[in-house]
């Protein structure tokens, strides 16, 4: 696909502000194998009902392993303008709490984080 680093570069920076120039909050679960073991199927559920009744306009993203087994499940929160915040050991009542107070509000619950990205 690509035949130099240039080129890849080049690429690489323009689909990450594709990615983050954007006015959509978005949550990102770690569903593989041990986010899934850990309770993760729950979570989205918790997640899903928790946005459908609202109607909020923000995007849900599934993805495999974050890498922290440790702490699954994991849910991560990007809000425009704001670092991704990535929160674990993440239970349904858990996730309803950040995403009515983080995602939606401004407690960010720095004592349930486990990193901040960007």
């Amino acid at each position: 696909m690509f035949t130099d680093y240039p080129t890849l570069r080049a690429w690489a920076e323009e689909e990450y502000r594709r990615k983050h120039a954007t006015d959509t909050p978005r949550i990102v679960l770690g569903l593989g194998t041990c986010g899934l073991a850990a309770g993760g199927g729950e979570v989205l559920a918790a997640v899903q009902n928790e946005l459908g009744a609202t109607e909020s306009g923000v995007e849900i993203a599934s993805v495999g392993c974050i890498g922290a087994c440790f702490r699954e499940p994991l849910m991560d929160i990007e809000k425009p303008g704001w670092p991704r915040i990535s929160y674990g050991e993440v239970d349904s009542k858990r996730a309803q709490l950040l995403i009515q107070e983080s995602l939606f509000g401004d407690d960010y619950h720095p004592d349930w984080a486990v990193a901040v990205i960007g």
